[in-house]
């Protein structure tokens, strides 16, 4: 048995009858932890959550410059039930399966399912099924491998090739299929199942061309978006993300940044549903602290996004942070781990900083792409690089001579309306 949360703020103590089953920090992304040695068979069970949104500078984001920290339990909580053997729930939270696509065209497309195991015991020829479903319910291609499992965490990889795929082409036509993987015993027993959507794309970052999405150019345009409402914070309701939601439609966007943190998984299942394109991030905000614990909290928070979000196909590059500078080997050192984790997709930073010295150029070379914020007749304490829109792009075209073979983006641009 398991327990999931989805979004508690900022730090947490779950303890249940008494005793301690973990802790987690941060407030966006979700943590699972199993519970099955620490409940009562017969009788009622306790649980306890302590939470602090208290200031630290552990961890990311360290103080209230940016957002708001609000505090509790504020996105659903589940129990999980699951089968002694099962697709775990407690790699950092995800579904415990990892669709990994390439060679993608309207031909075929490749596709390696990694699927994380949990067991109590060992258990021998256990089938693992993946199928992959399309939209009136029919198989269209199904891989299947026996395996004996292991006590404890293990994992099993699947290989396919899908031919003539339906490809995921953005707000045109955003098709998804259902992958549903199962594991049965030899006799036939449903173990687990897990079933994620999942969407078939390609997409290009060209640093003098733009943006591909199977292989024809794609405009991305469209809004920053926060979660927290007026007078509710980040609790926010289904219907108030849907609300959101359409308003990116009815201002006909095609792409979305998700600022400055995860945020709930409704709105990413709509990007995908609605074929917006996304960007999503980690909360590494103002202040930057240079402090292993830090980074530390930086690295987790980073393995939390990339795990739980990867098999969205709207997603299109993980950003590593927003208007800070930490030090080139801790940038360095994010951007290898996402890299890691997904080789996939691209990375990203958000910048601020005039570009001056050699040490800026190397800095801002380590990710794969460059974004930039602009807020003119806001951000004046920076001096007249911020003093109107014209020298945006003044700035953008520097940042090109700069650095000619990265891809460059506009994030945020604020102007002054009359």
């Amino acid at each position: 048995m398991f327990i999931r949360f989805e979004g508690v703020g900022m730090e947490s103590v779950v303890k249940l009858n008494g005793k301690e089953v973990g802790k987690h920090e941060g407030a966006y992304a979700a943590f699972c932890f199993e519970i099955t040695d620490f409940l009562k068979i017969e009788g009622e069970n306790l649980l306890e959550v302590e939470v602090s949104n208290l200031k630290n500078d552990n961890v990311v984001p360290a103080a209230y410059d940016l957002q708001t920290r609000f505090g509790g339990i504020y996105r659903p909580v589940k129990i999980l039930v699951k089968e002694p053997t099962c697709i775990s729930p407690i790699d950092y939270a995800s579904s415990g399966i990892y669709l990994h696509q390439s060679n993608v065209s309207a031909k075929q497309a490749d596709l390696k399912i990694d699927v994380m195991l949990e067991s109590l015991n060992s258990h021998s020829n256990v089938n693992i099924t993946t199928a992959i479903i399309d939209h009136k319910g029919k198989i269209i291609n199904k891989v299947e491998q026996k395996t004996n499992i292991t006590k404890g965490s293990s994992s099993v990889s699947l290989n396919t090739v899908v031919n003539k795929p339906h490809l995921w082409n953005g707000r045109k036509d955003p098709y998804l299929y259902n992958v549903e993987t199962t594991l049965t015993t030899k006799d036939g027993d449903v173990l687990d199942k897990v079933t994620e959507t999942f969407g078939f794309r390609h997409i290009k970052f060209t640093p003098n061309d733009g943006l591909f999405l199977n292989e024809e150019y794609y405009d991305v345009y469209g809004v920053s978006r926060w979660q927290d409402w007026a007078d509710e914070g980040f609790a926010v309701t289904k219907k108030q993300d849907s609300i959101d939601v359409e308003l990116m439609k009815e201002l006909n966007c095609t792409g979305i940044r998700f600022a400055c943190y995860q945020q709930d998984y409704y709105m990413y299942n709509a990007m995908d549903e609605n074929g917006f394109l996304c960007l999503a991030e980690i909360p590494l905000t103002p202040p930057n602290i240079e402090s292993e614990a830090f980074h530390n909290s930086s690295r987790n928070q980073l393995k939390e996004l990339i795990k739980q979000l990867y098999n969205h196909p709207s997603i299109i590059l993980w950003n590593l942070l927003n208007e800070v500078h930490p030090s080139a080997e801790n940038l360095q050192d994010l951007n290898d781990l996402a890299k890691e984790l997904d080789p996939s997709r691209p990375t990203a930073i958000v910048y601020n900083k005039k570009i001056e010295t050699e040490e800026d150029v190397n800095w801002h070379a380590i990710p794969d792409i460059i974004c930039s914020n602009k807020y003119p007749w806001w951000y004046n304490h920076y001096g007249d690089v911020y003093a109107n829109a014209a020298y945006s792009m003044i700035v953008i075209k520097r940042l090109k001579n700069t650095y000619p073979m990265q891809f460059l983006a506009l994030l945020n641009l604020v102007l002054e309306v009359a």
